[in-house]
């Protein structure tokens, strides 16, 4: 048995998933993760895309003829905002821009429809 349930065994592998933003996989951070012993610092790489797999080597389960530990394979998941900041767009809009990125032009928001409708 597992001491967590976002743990998964693969031989004497320990499997995880964790989530991360989008700055975080675009600048790289340390984040928490559980494990075995409770939790380990992972370091995510700058550049990390979703599905990269960061290992740590011997925070698996110990083979029981030789001893030596297996790894734990952290998948990364990256999350994205269904709701922004206006802050947050704008932020976002800068970048794409930046970036030449093609992106949906700003909505309106209420009043703005509201004025064009009645003019």
């Amino acid at each position: 048995m597992l001491p967590d349930e976002a743990l998964t065994r693969s031989g004497n592998d320990i499997i995880c998933e964790a989530t991360i933003t989008y700055t975080q996989a675009a600048l790289g951070a340390d984040i928490e993760v559980p494990a075995l012993d409770g939790t380990l610092k992972v370091s995510v790489p700058r550049g990390s895309q979703h599905g990269d797999v960061v290992t740590i080597k011997g925070a698996g389960l110990p083979d029981p003829r030789t001893g030596r530990r297996g790894d734990q394979h952290v998948q990364l998941r990256l999350i994205v905002p269904k709701k922004l900041s206006k802050k947050h767009e704008q932020l976002l809009r800068e970048l794409a821009r930046i970036e030449q990125a093609e992106v949906k032009p700003e909505r309106p928001g209420f009043f703005e429809r509201v004025r064009e409708r009645f003019g």
